[in-house]
């Protein structure tokens, strides 16, 4: 199970965040690398938890073959210090703002995992996803009934209480997976893509002006496009799968599920939901 226990206060010193990151850092890079002490790039490649991403960057970055962990470590330990040192600015503190808003993606989710906000290898969210999730809360669009979330779970909760929790299903646990079973792979974030474009057109359609429908429109395709760019390619989560349903009994309620399985065993659920009124 993964751990919740902030490793950093509220509002850590750039300093105090770096020396704490690159203190697990350091601990996983020896960890990977074994008693030959030294890491490939291929062998990188195959790595899960908070500091995979890192390790993967730095061969990336850099077009080496193999490292030994102490160039990978003084190389982390630097990148750490430089990109929290900027984004902390002259008061010399990371603020969760901060650290979700200005520090380099491979080492937002390791911060948040270090604040206890999230679980360690839950992937970051992209700005472009999370400005067009904001774009469409709007009062225009959730009067009526339409709103769109992204929710993280943690890596002891089952696919049943997720689906339970994102639509209020309160069937036994195998018939809540059967009802959500749907498209799985790229295929389901193409085909939530796909759907967003005919919610955007139907709301187009039904604007009270044109220029208004465009609009609105266009807000549901950056939201299609987001999580194509988000979801994709499904190769990085141990599962994505796309499904939608109903409950009749509350009106015709509908529920639009992107549901990815980390590879480190948390969640993260894209929903789209429909209420008419």
């Amino acid at each position: 199970m993964a751990s919740r226990t902030a490793a950093l206060p509220s509002t850590p010193t750039a300093d105090a965040a770096s020396k704490a990151w690159t203190q697990r850092f350091a601990a996983a890079v020896r960890d990977a690398a074994g008693s030959s002490g030294r890491l490939t790039a291929a062998k990188a490649a195959t790595l899960t938890g908070p500091f995979a991403d890192n390790v993967r960057n730095f061969f990336d970055r850099t077009g080496q073959k193999s490292a030994s962990v102490a160039a990978l470590i003084d190389s982390g330990a630097r990148y750490v210090r430089a990109a929290t040192a900027k984004a902390a600015g002259p008061e010399g503190k990371l603020s969760l703002t901060e650290i979700k808003k200005k520090l380099p993606e491979d080492l937002v989710t390791d911060m948040l995992w270090l604040r206890g906000k999230v679980d360690p290898g839950s992937s970051t969210t992209s700005p472009a996803l999370t400005d067009a999730l904001a774009a469409l809360d709007i009062s225009e669009i959730t009067d009526y009934g339409k709103r769109s979330s992204l929710t993280t779970y943690p890596s002891n909760t089952s696919l049943a209480d997720v689906l339970r929790a994102e639509t209020g299903w309160d069937d036994p646990d195998a018939d809540v997976i059967k009802e959500f079973k749907g498209t799985k792979g790229d295929a389901a974030a193409r085909e939530f893509q796909a759907d967003m474009a005919d919610v955007g057109s139907l709301v187009a359609e039904n604007a009270d002006t044109v220029a208004i429908g465009k609009r609105q429109e266009k807000l549901f395709r950056n939201l299609g496009a987001a999580a194509v760019a988000e979801f994709t390619p499904a190769s990085r989560f141990a599962s994505l799968e796309y499904g939608v349903h109903g409950i009749s009994e509350d009106g015709d309620i509908e529920f639009r599920l992107l549901v990815a399985k980390e590879k480190s065993g948390a969640w993260k659920v894209l929903q789209y939901q429909d209420f008419p009124f």
